[in-house]
């Protein structure tokens, strides 16, 4: 497959899809910025700036998102997803990455900011879960039979030294969350070095809400003055 590379460029003014890309091989994005982004007023949730499906891997470095006001980027179906020293200022639903649990996938997060970012769904800045957990897999979750087995594949999650400030889900997970499938047994999570200062939940986790079925690793992290109905740093 096509390898995709985007590189110093900036995206200034834009509406719906700025990148639609499905089957790449894999798609590299540096030294990027993307700012004053409006979302019609129809479906600001689903629609999404980026949308990348079923690539190899995705990989953004160095990029600035700033006034993004829809769902900026999501994520379907990649194998690997890795996001270094990046930036997302007062964006909406900014990073949605959902898994197929039928497949081995690895996602490393490391040294990026959120600030003042929200989102009506759950995780006010970073969402990741599975195929058949997210409401945009709907139609695929009806295909699938609730009595197949359990999947074997390790999935990996990998946060080091993040910040996120102020930010906001309607939700679960003001900052981050992360809702791995049942149907998975290999689930590996490790957030390490985070920060997270002044993020608020409406439901549960105001700074994060994690959920795997194997093991969580939450280590040398801050959580300051983070608010919620149930479990005001962590549920």
């Amino acid at each position: 497959n096509t390898a995709v590379y985007v590189k110093d460029c900036l995206f200034d003014n834009i509406s719906r899809y700025m990148m639609l890309v499905e089957h790449s091989g894999s798609i590299h994005v540096n030294n990027i910025m993307v700012r004053n982004v409006k979302a019609h007023k129809s479906n600001q949730v689903q629609r999404s700036l980026f949308s990348i499906k079923e690539s190899k891997a995705l990989i953004i470095s160095n990029s600035h998102f700033k006034n993004v006001s829809f769902s900026m980027l999501r994520v379907l179906g990649i194998l690997d997803t890795g996001l270094t020293n990046t930036t997302f200022l007062n964006c909406v639903c900014p990073l949605r990455i959902v898994t197929n649990y039928k497949l081995s996938v690895r996602i490393l997060l490391l040294e990026s900011h959120f600030l003042s970012c929200s989102c009506k769904l759950p995780g006010g800045s970073l969402r990741i879960t599975s195929m058949n957990n997210s409401g945009i897999y709907r139609r695929q979750k009806l295909r699938t039979k609730l009595h197949s087995s359990l999947s074997s594949n390790l999935q990996v999650v990998v946060i080091i030294k993040h910040s996120m400030y102020n930010c906001h889900s309607e939700l679960n997970g003001g900052g981050v969350a992360i809702e791995l499938s049942y149907r998975i047994m290999n689930v590996t999570m490790r957030v390490i070095n985070c920060s997270f200062y002044n993020n608020t939940s409406d439901k549960q986790g105001g700074a994060a809400f994690l959920t795997a079925t194997n093991l969580i690793l939450v280590r040398h992290c801050r959580f300051i003055s983070n608010t919620a109905i149930s479990g005001g740093a962590l549920a």
